[in-house]
Formats: C-alpha cells, sequence, structure tokens
C-alpha cells in the first residue's frame, strides 16, 4: 500500500512545524485533494492519481483489505483517508502487528479465498511469495 495507492513521507521536526503553520491554505487536507498530513504523525501522505475512482469501482467486485507492513496507528489513518465513511474497507486493516510471521505478509490473515484474491502491493517479494 505504501507506494501503490498512497505514498508517505516521514517528516523531520522543523518541516513538521512549518506544514502545521500551512495546513489552513486551501490545498491542505481537502477531503478531495491529493494531499494530507496525518493526524497525530509526523507524515505528509499523497493519494495516487485516481486512486478515489479506483477504490469505488473495485469494492463493487471485490472484499477489501487494507494490509500494510506500516503500524496500526498508520494503517488506521489511511483508512481514514482513503475511506473515511467505512464502506469500501469496513474497518478490515491489517498491520505489521497482525501478521502471524514476521516482517513477512500472508494471505493467512485474509478471509477471503486466495483463489479470488487480487493484491497490490509495491514489491516483487510480495507477489512472489504470495504465488
Amino acid at each position: 500500500m505504501q507506494t501503490s495507492v498512497v505514498h508517505s513521507y516521514f517528516l523531520p521536526p522543523s518541516v513538521s512545524r512549518l506544514l502545521q503553520l500551512t495546513t489552513n491554505m486551501p490545498y491542505a487536507d481537502d477531503p478531495n485533494g491529493s494531499l494530507f498530513t496525518l493526524e497525530g504523525m509526523q507524515m505528509l501522505t499523497k493519494l495516487r492519481p485516481f486512486v478515489r475512482k479506483f477504490l469505488k469501482e473495485a469494492s463493487n467486485m471485490f472484499e477489501m483489505y487494507i494490509y500494510t507492513m506500516g503500524d496500526k496507528a498508520y494503517a488506521i489513518e489511511i483508512a481514514k483517508l482513503l475511506d473515511p465513511r467505512n464502506v469500501y474497507f469496513n474497518s478490515k486493516v491489517i498491520s505489521n502487528s497482525d501478521c502471524t510471521q514476521r516482517h513477512q505478509k500472508g494471505l493467512d490473515m485474509v478471509l477471503g479465498a486466495e483463489s479470488v484474491a487480487v493484491i497490490l502491493d509495491d514489491t516483487e517479494y510480495v507477489s512472489a511469495f504470495l504465488w
């Protein structure tokens, strides 16, 4: 998820403070925009182009989960950002603390059938591991 549908950056404290001062600008944290600060985190997150349209269309065809090797707090903030009405993911958020193997994703955490799983990930390792 980190670079497939969003891209998040950790911000140094000086940049984070500057960003806090500019969050009242029209482009910052606009629900229809693509650039966001994550609440309580020193992070700047950019949504990939057309991600909202993709999620809307994909939700009609698939049962969707957020699955990240990021921590739970990050995963929940991304879920709020991508799905503020909780209609696409229905609180199905999996993070690194939920994984059954350390530092490794696996379909054992996803309750759907493997044969119909569609996986979006930014690493070749995950694709190779799951096949």
